[in-house]
């Protein structure tokens, strides 16, 4: 009788250590870091996942973590692996870096009238647009079209750009200046006669006062043009003698707006 319960107990102890080794849970494995997402192999079972971070605590039931809230420095992670209440032992440290150089988006300027670009910048995930040192608008691409803003036709404002990601944000970009003028009309087409030596004149569609004129992004000096009535102007041939055949383009700015003329030299 009693060798027969001395068996029982073996059985039962050996049953029992069976149990207890089912209920183990293996600890995660082949951590990895890929552009600031940390990722691991699934483990059996698990259901949730406790990153430790340099002594800080994160659940998650996904097998990746953002670390883009992060500062620049050193950090120690560890990982275990949960399935109710029994849980893994930690995964062996691994060690993550951060030495990011946050620099402010370069090359910002204005594109067909109104849209505001710049250089994009690796792993950023959103940009802040900034006008007149207050924050407008967010974009998740490396341009924006100012016209979705409430802009005074005629009026200047200063506009920067930072980049975002994570909790983080890079310098403000240089400050680059734009007045809105849209533009009003139907685009002007004009020819002209290379060596014709003859004032160059622009019929206007509709009556206009032009307060100054650019052509191909520079600055007309205003006596190179007149304008004696209000339905058109008359240039200077000069601005035109040292230009190959080919189409130009210039812009007759008002206080309303700016009217298009595509100039076509033969």
């Amino acid at each position: 009788m009693m060798k027969k319960a001395l068996v029982l107990i073996f059985l039962l102890l050996i049953l029992s250590g069976c149990d207890m080794n089912d209920d183990q849970l293996d600890f995660p494995r082949s951590l990895h870091l890929n552009q600031e997402v940390l990722s691991w192999d699934a483990v059996e079972d698990a259901t949730f996942y406790t990153l430790n971070i340099n002594g800080e605590t994160y659940d998650t039931s996904e097998l990746f973590f953002n670390l883009n809230f992060l500062d620049n420095g050193s950090y120690e992670i560890k990982i275990l692996a949960y399935y109710g209440y029994i849980y893994s032992e930690y995964s062996p440290v691994f060690n993550v870096i951060f030495d990011r150089d946050y620099m402010a988006p370069q090359n910002v300027m204005i594109v067909d009238e109104v849209f505001l670009t710049w250089d994009a910048i690796e792993f950023i995930t959103s940009y802040s647009i900034w006008m007149d040192d207050e924050e407008v608008a967010l974009t998740w691409v490396p341009s924006y079209d100012l016209s979705l803003l409430t802009l005074n036709v005629n009026q200047s404002h200063s506009f920067q750009v930072t980049g975002n990601y994570g909790v983080h944000a890079t310098l403000k970009s240089t400050s680059l200046e734009y007045t809105y003028l849209p533009r009003i009309g139907n685009t002007l087409l004009v020819s002209y006669t290379l060596n014709q030596n003859e004032q160059v004149i622009i019929e206007l569609e509709n009556p206009s006062i032009i307060n100054s004129v650019w052509f191909e992004s520079e600055f007309i000096s205003s006596d190179l043009f007149t304008q004696s009535v209000n339905t058109q102007i008359e240039f200077n041939p000069s601005i035109f003698e040292s230009l190959s055949v080919g189409t130009y383009e210039m812009r007759l700015l008002t206080s309303i707006g700016y009217i298009a003329v595509h100039i076509t030299i033969e």
